[in-house]
C-alpha cells in the first residue's frame, strides 16, 4: 500500500476537499476554530492600540498646558492694556478651545479618547498658539488683533493638514472609542501608521517642547 507524508497544510487542503459526514464536521471544526483565534487577535490589538491612544494623549497634554499658559498670559496682557477681565475670561479659552475642536472635527469633550494622529495634530496646535501668543505680546500688538491671529492660525493649520474626510474619521473613532466600542478600521489604520512613524522618530511628529 502505498504512503504520503503531508505537513498540516497539505492535510487541511486535502481534507476541505472531501465530502461526507465526518469530513462536514471537520470543516465545521476548522471553520469555528479559525473564527476563534481571529477574533481573539482582534480584541488584542484593539485592547493594546486604545491603551497606547490613551498613552498619547498622555504625552500631549504639556503642550495642552502650554496652550492654557499661553491664554492666561494673553488674559493678562489685555487686562494691563484695558480690557475688562470679566469681559475675557473665560471666553478667549472657550472660544479657542472650540475653535480647536472644530479644526480636528472632534465634538466637545472628546479629544481624551482622539487617535494617535489627532493628538498629534492637538499638539502641534497647541504648540502653534503659544508661539502667536508669544510673537504678539513681544510686539506689543492689539490684544484684539493677537486673539483674531490665535484663531488664523488654527484655521490654516486645520485647512492646510486635516481633511474633511479626516476630520470625520477623527471624531468617529472618538466616540466609538468613549464608548468603548471598536473603531471601524478604516478609521484605526492612519492612526497606527501615525503612531508608528511617532515611535520611529519622524520630525514631523515632535514632541519636544520648544524652547522658552
Amino acid at each position: 500500500r502505498k504512503m504520503y507524508w503531508l505537513t498540516e497544510d497539505g492535510f487541511n487542503l486535502l481534507a476541505m476537499g472531501f465530502t461526507g459526514r465526518k469530513a462536514l464536521k471537520f470543516k465545521l471544526a476548522f471553520l469555528a476554530e479559525f473564527n476563534r483565534l481571529r477574533d481573539s487577535l482582534k480584541n488584542i490589538h484593539a485592547d493594546k492600540f486604545h491603551a497606547l491612544c490613551h498613552q498619547t494623549y498622555q504625552d500631549a497634554l504639556p503642550f495642552y498646558h502650554q496652550f492654557t499658559n499661553a491664554v492666561k498670559a494673553l488674559i493678562e496682557y489685555a487686562v494691563t492694556h484695558g480690557a475688562s477681565r470679566s469681559d475675557i475670561d473665560p471666553r478667549y479659552y472657550k472660544f479657542v478651545n472650540a475653535r480647536v475642536n472644530r479644526a480636528l472635527g472632534l465634538d466637545n469633550g472628546l479629544r481624551p479618547f482622539a487617535n494617535p494622529t489627532t493628538s498629534v495634530h492637538s499638539s502641534n496646535i497647541n504648540k502653534l498658539i503659544r508661539r502667536t501668543i508669544r510673537r504678539g505680546i513681544d510686539a506689543r500688538e492689539h490684544f484684539a488683533i493677537i486673539f483674531n491671529d490665535v484663531l488664523d492660525a488654527i484655521d490654516k493649520y486645520s485647512d492646510d493638514n486635516i481633511d474633511h474626510d479626516e476630520r470625520k474619521r477623527n471624531n468617529d473613532f472618538a466616540h466609538a472609542h468613549k464608548n468603548d466600542t471598536r473603531a471601524d478600521r478604516k478609521a484605526l489604520e492612519p492612526a497606527q501608521q501615525a503612531l508608528l512613524n511617532y515611535l520611529r522618530g519622524d520630525p514631523s511628529y515632535d514632541f519636544e517642547e520648544e524652547d522658552a
